[in-house]
């Protein structure tokens, strides 16, 4: 049985709902039918936390038990960047303007990923 760890609404991108799973993957929803429209996958663990940027670009960073933070084009089916930790990553956030990330673990530090031009 999967279990949600985290539900992210976004109403200004096609009215979508994504979500961070036990089962090591991200979903993305149709606000309206509630229908998934695809499945990310590339995480080995669980997925913990998820972040859409709000600025440019179509970019969603996840974090996962594995210790990685992907950086994930949604008009892509894989990663197009990704960082590791040495401990499980717990929070992802992306910074105002787009061009950085903060995530954060059980080893209760802050990381800050800044992105210069990934894509």
């Amino acid at each position: 049985m999967r279990k949600l760890i985290k539900v992210y609404f976004i109403f200004f991108i096609y009215s979508q709902v994504y979500s961070a799973s036990t089962d090591k993957t991200i979903g993305i929803f149709d606000a309206e039918t509630a229908e998934r429209i695809r499945k990310l996958k590339h995480h080995e663990l669980v997925v913990n936390s998820i972040s859409i940027s709000r600025v440019g670009q179509e970019l969603l960073a996840s974090g996962s038990d594995d210790g990685l933070v992907c950086i994930w084009d949604l008009r892509s089916k894989f990663p197009i960047a990704e960082f590791s930790s040495e401990w499980p990553v717990t929070a992802v956030e992306w910074n105002g303007n787009g061009t950085g990330i903060f995530s954060g673990g059980i080893d209760n530090i802050i990381n800050v990923c800044r992105l210069f031009k990934i894509i």
